[in-house]
């Protein structure tokens, strides 16, 4: 994990930590795939830095810090869902692709 200044957000980066307002609403949860577009929304709410996860060299499966962030940001994108069949099948496969990611197994 590294502090980086919102100004040099570079797509693709991962959040590390989340970014919360001055009243501690979360804004982005960690996990979150960084594009363009947040530069100036988290410069017009005020924030300077931002906690990235470093990228893992050459595609190796990720160490626990990273696989915590990427199942975090899973269970975030699956939150009130509800007993939908369908969107409850989606969660399974990609927890399901995740956990072989974290694993190095099919």
């Amino acid at each position: 994990m590294r502090k980086i200044a919102v100004a040099d957000i570079a797509e693709g980066l991962v959040l590390a930590e989340d970014v919360a307002d001055a009243g501690g609403r979360v804004i982005l949860p960690a996990g979150e795939v960084l594009a363009a577009v947040h530069v100036e929304v988290l410069q017009g709410l005020g924030v300077a830095t931002v906690a990235v996860v470093d990228p893992l060299p050459g595609g190796l499966a990720p160490d626990a810090e990273e696989a915590g962030l990427r199942r975090r940001r899973l269970e975030h994108m699956f939150e009130g869902t509800g007993d939908d069949l369908l969107m409850r099948a989606i969660h399974a496969a990609a927890r399901a692709m995740l956990d072989s990611d974290v694993t190095g197994r099919s």
